[in-house]
């Protein structure tokens, strides 16, 4: 896994986030983002072609309510 990184610079997302890149057996690269959380984890699939930053609203709300959150781009 390599750091990739969160555009929080156009959607306000919590603080505690990371990025990765994630690479499948196939060779095809994803961006998976996760934020801890002490509720369990929303695992949280975008559209296809829409990014995890698009979703910062819904996982802003999640986070703060104690749910982790796990998500890419795919």
């Amino acid at each position: 896994m390599q750091p990739a990184t969160l555009f929080t610079d156009t959607v306000p997302m919590p603080a505690d986030g990371r990025a990765v890149w994630l690479r499948t057996a196939d060779g095809v690269r994803l961006r998976a983002a996760v934020w801890p959380g002490a509720r369990g984890t929303v695992l949280l699939f975008p559209g296809r072609t829409e990014v995890v930053e698009k979703y910062g609203d819904v996982i802003a709300r999640l986070v703060a309510a104690g749910w982790g959150v796990l998500t890419l781009d795919w």
